[in-house]
């Protein structure tokens, strides 16, 4: 009987929450063991499984101070999407703590001190969500493995997307506007950080202490400092990204430890502003003839060098328009 009736209320749930097409209010959700994972608890569907996972979806909460959803210590596999959680610069939106199967997907976060923090959520998923106004968009700590893909971070005051000790993660196609740092790693190893666009940021891309990582089609543009490798950041491998209107484009203090570019004819990056000839090609670029790569390599400051920097951008950049 109890089952029929949880089965009833989800049914119900699954209704309300999708016959308007709009967030449905919810006080602070708590999620710490599988019991947890109820229709008074903003589920609307799923059994757990990988194939059928728990889903929260359709709710607005004002976080306030606190948290707005707090999922720890379950195993259960279990999505967040379409939810909308607003809050002060105290608040949290959604905080994950010793769950390694989560999905944050859609959502919006307003005005918060952190719209997502992770902490030891192995292979986390955080797609498609938008944060606005709040101090640092997302924050993961000892979180290998993580996807965070086509997210939008605007007006973040301190990190668009904050990662600490999130060896193996890939950063895809998250695009930030108007933030203190872009996307700020610290002692992240083998990330592959590629297609993202960072726009208008004090700091574009930073690195510090991070290695064995690759960062190929981004777009760094207008920002006071473009992308930084310090700290021993080293092995890194940059190529086919571009960097535009900054004012410093970027800095490398590993003493030679990370490349700058890809063999040659591949090449290395597109430098806006940076004027370059391009009358001779080959490895040595000693040969007649222009090959799309300037004649002489971009020093970067303090250790770095591109050895083939492009004359144009290279193709599959990610774009924006003025009112994205």
């Amino acid at each position: 009987m109890r089952e029929a009736l949880r089965a009833l209320a989800i049914v119900v749930l699954i209704a309300l929450s999708t016959s308007a097409g709009e967030y449905r209010p919810h006080s602070p959700i708590v999620i710490a063991t599988v019991a947890d994972l109820t229709p008074e608890n903003g589920v609307v569907k799923g059994s757990g499984t990988a194939e059928d996972p728990y889903v929260i979806s359709g709710w607005e909460v004002d976080a306030g101070d606190g948290i707005g959803i707090v999922v720890r210590g379950v195993d259960a596999y279990l999505v967040i999407e379409d939810c909308l959680v607003r809050g002060t610069p105290r608040g949290t939106g959604v905080s994950i703590a010793g769950s390694p199967h989560v999905v944050v997907r859609d959502c919006r976060f307003e005005g918060l001190g952190t719209g997502v923090f992770l902490y030891e959520a192995p292979g986390a998923v955080l797609r498609g969500n938008e944060f606005v106004r709040c101090w640092t968009g997302i924050e993961g700590n000892a979180s290998p493995q993580l996807l965070v893909r086509e997210n939008l971070f605007r007006d973040a005051r301190k990190h668009g997307l904050f990662l600490w000790r999130a060896r193996g993660s890939r950063l895809e196609g998250n695009r930030a506007f108007d933030c203190g740092y872009g996307i700020y790693l610290d002692s992240c190893n083998v990330l592959t950080i590629t297609g993202n666009l960072v726009v208008n940021c004090r700091w574009g891309i930073y690195l510090w202490d991070s290695h064995d990582s690759l960062l190929t089609r981004n777009v760094v543009e207008n920002c006071v400092r473009g992308l930084g490798l310090y700290h021993t950041s080293a092995r890194n491998l940059i190529y086919h990204n571009a960097f535009t209107s900054c004012d410093y484009p970027a800095f490398d203090d590993s003493s030679g430890g990370n490349r700058w570019y890809a063999p040659y004819p591949q090449g290395g990056n597109f430098w806006g502003g940076v004027e370059l000839d391009d009358r001779y090609s080959g490895p040595e670029q000693n040969e007649p003839g222009p090959d799309g790569i300037g004649d002489v390599p971009v020093e970067i400051p303090e250790a770095g060098r591109d050895r083939y920097p492009l004359m144009s951008p290279p193709p599959g950049l990610p774009s924006w328009e003025k009112g994205d």
